[in-house]
């Protein structure tokens, strides 16, 4: 019996150590983690963000892109995790695309060239970037990592 009350006192401590860390990371976020839809959609109008699956994507008011995640449980109502990366950091160089690798995740493209303004294809999982050289499609895996690159285009493939 202490054995077990031990491993739940560890359990909630782990608990609270994870949910301080995804706070960490959206400490300039208006968006937080438990936030219904609506409420995100009050402050981030839906034309103002990309909605993709369980992802929105957008800018806080420094411009810094910004990752919000909804829980794919109940219909995409409820904010898990929200995630905001320094503007400072983004590049948008032919160079910067050409460093994404397979395998990459989705939060680690973004932190490197931003935040996507669209998808180019109804039936892959694609998001469409805007670089220096064009726009740039990429292709990712079911599990949000990088399935390709593909070379920039001079016009915005976006399915809006």
């Amino acid at each position: 019996m202490k054995n077990q009350l031990y491993i739940c006192l560890i359990l909630l401590l782990c608990l609270g150590l994870l949910t301080a860390c995804v706070a960490s990371r959206a400490e300039d976020c208006p968006v937080y983690v438990g936030m219904t839809a609506e409420e995100f959609h009050e402050i981030i109008p839906e034309e103002s963000c990309f909605c993709i699956v369980d992802y929105r994507y957008y800018k806080d008011s420094e411009g810094n892109p910004c990752v919000a995640e909804f829980s794919a449980e109940g219909g995409y109502k409820t904010v898990t995790a929200c995630y905001t990366f320094s503007k400072d950091s983004i590049d948008t160089s032919a160079a910067a695309f050409d460093s994404l690798e397979e395998g990459m995740t989705m939060l680690q493209v973004v932190e490197k060239v931003g935040i996507p303004i669209g998808t180019a294809t109804s039936g892959m999982y694609t998001m469409v970037f805007p670089g220096d050289e064009g726009y740039y499609v990429i292709y990712f895996y079911g599990d949000n990592t990088v399935m390709e690159v593909r070379d920039p285009i001079d016009h915005d493939p976006s399915i809006k």
